[in-house]
């Protein structure tokens, strides 16, 4: 017969275990690190390419990481706050192929990476808990996006106005025209190499463009003015191109691929004595236009920003003013257009 002490100490245990069953419920047996990071790999399946090559590239850093430390096959569970807390020591210390000390944002998304690894893991019942929570607080991350620097795009106004006013002709030949177009399409919507690359013409409905903004998963749709819509349609006449190709084409008459893109953007930053130009300094600059005008949410829906706090990360504030007319700003920045009707963002 149970004695009354007995019961007592299983009526405390249960209430025990059931005041936190996810700390302490049944778990699967132990996996190894690398077993780990193929299943998270199937979770994220769904996940946007770039996200899961970023998740993949951090996860790979931090094997090498973990083996290292322990010398031998590394276990899931094995990863607790301490080497977490290592690793991150580790980061902090970590210097770049240019002898450049990790930045803030660097080491940001490396922890992040982790997280979403490990809530996978307790997620499938590897784990009883994310350590990287356990290491890490909100003000951690806040404080790290304070301090991260904010560099300049090198693409002034300046230049930018001089590069859309080179002669492509000249410079491009038989495809000057398609590149005046691709950098007309880059710097008046900052689009990144992802979303240029996807524009199919079938995405072009009378003056009407769509453009597939990649981390937001949504659409978005503007209305061109006259000069800007012919340009485009002269693009597609010029190479006969149908509704279901590619906008921009490469000279083989497919897709146009990332590194292609690239040399196109290269080859013209030169010419205007910038050669380490890229997509991305369109969209820095066009964003440090932006926003001393409009306020987070307006130019988070416009450039595709995931969080409005995108902009408050990486670009200067700005008074808050209401205003629906975005595309009529890039074109006046710009210059280009018509000065009396100015296109403007339908949704």
């Amino acid at each position: 017969m149970r004695s009354e002490a007995q019961t007592d100490i299983d009526t405390q245990l249960d209430s025990f275990f059931s005041s936190n069953p996810k700390r302490y419920r049944n778990l699967r047996g132990p996996i190894s690190l690398h077993e780990g990071i193929d299943i998270a790999m199937q979770a994220w399946s769904r996940h946007p390419k770039t996200t899961r090559d970023t998740y993949e590239r951090q996860l790979r850093d931090f094997s090498a990481f973990a083996h290292k430390k322990f010398q031998h096959p590394v276990s899931v569970v094995r990863l607790d706050y301490h080497c977490l807390a290592q690793y991150r020591l580790f980061l902090n210390r970590r210097v770049t192929k240019d002898g450049q000390l990790y930045s803030p944002a660097s080491i940001q998304l490396a922890m992040d990476s982790l997280s979403s690894f490990f809530n996978v893991m307790v997620n499938l019942s590897y784990i009883p808990e994310n350590p990287v929570r356990l290491l890490e607080d909100s003000s951690d991350r806040e404080s790290r996006i304070r301090i991260d620097p904010v560099t300049e795009s090198p693409l002034t106004l300046s230049l930018l106005k001089e590069l859309l006013n080179l002669d492509f002709e000249k410079h491009g030949g038989n495809w000057g025209l398609r590149d005046k177009a691709i950098i007309r399409v880059a710097a008046t919507f900052g689009t990144r190499e992802s979303e240029l690359r996807e524009i199919y013409w079938n995405h072009l409905n009378d003056d009407i463009l769509q453009i597939n903004r990649k981390k937001r998963n949504l659409t978005g749709v503007y209305q061109l003015d006259e000069g800007f819509d012919s340009l485009l349609r002269e693009v597609r006449y010029t190479y006969g191109l149908r509704p279901d190709d590619p906008m921009f084409i490469s000279q083989y008459r497919c897709q146009l691929s990332k590194s292609g893109l690239r040399r196109i953007i290269k080859k013209y930053g030169e010419i205007i004595g910038l050669p380490e130009l890229t997509m991305r300094h369109f969209r820095t600059r066009l964003l440090s236009e932006l926003t001393k005008t409009y306020d987070d949410k307006t130019v988070q829906n416009f450039i595709g920003h995931k969080f409005p706090d995108t902009v408050n990360r990486w670009y200067s504030k700005r008074p808050k003013q209401q205003t629906q007319q975005v595309l009529s700003t890039v074109q006046q920045i710009l210059s280009l257009g018509n000065p009396n009707g100015y296109p403007h963002l339908v949704a």
